[in-house]
C-alpha cells in the first residue's frame, strides 16, 4: 500500500519508499544470480552487460526521484524535466535496455 496509495506519500518516509523500490527490483538480481549458475553449468551464456546496464539505468532513476533534482535546485524545472519526469524516462530507457538483452539472449540460444 505504501507504493499505491498518493495520500501515502506525505506520511510514509522516502526511505521505507526507496525500500519498496529496490525490492521491486529484488526478481533482477535473482534473474543475475540463476543466470550466473546457469552459465557456470555450461547451459547458456548470460549477457550481464544488459543486466547491469539496467540496473545502473534504475539506480540513476530512483536517484533522481528520491534526491529531487534537478526542481529542487532550480524552479524552472517544476513542470517540465522534474524527477518524477526523468525517473520515468529512464526507468522506460531501462525496459527496453533489459528487453534488447532478452531479444539478444533469445537469438543466441536459437542459433545454438
Amino acid at each position: 500500500m505504501t507504493l499505491l496509495v498518493p495520500e501515502g506519500k506525505q506520511s510514509v518516509p522516502a526511505g521505507i519508499r526507496i525500500f519498496m523500490f529496490g525490492c521491486l527490483a529484488l526478481p533482477g538480481v535473482i534473474a543475475i544470480i540463476h543466470g550466473r549458475w546457469l552459465a557456470a553449468e555450461g547451459d547458456v551464456t548470460m549477457t550481464v552487460g544488459f543486466i547491469a546496464a539496467t540496473a545502473a539505468l534504475n539506480a540513476l532513476g530512483a536517484t533522481f526521484y528520491a534526491t529531487g533534482f534537478p526542481e529542487r535546485y532550480w524552479n524552472a524545472f517544476d513542470i517540465y524535466g522534474s524527477s518524477h519526469q526523468l525517473f520515468h524516462i529512464v526507468i522506460v530507457i531501462s525496459s527496453l535496455v533489459f528487453w534488447s538483452g532478452l531479444l539478444s539472449n533469445v537469438k543466441m540460444l536459437r542459433s545454438a
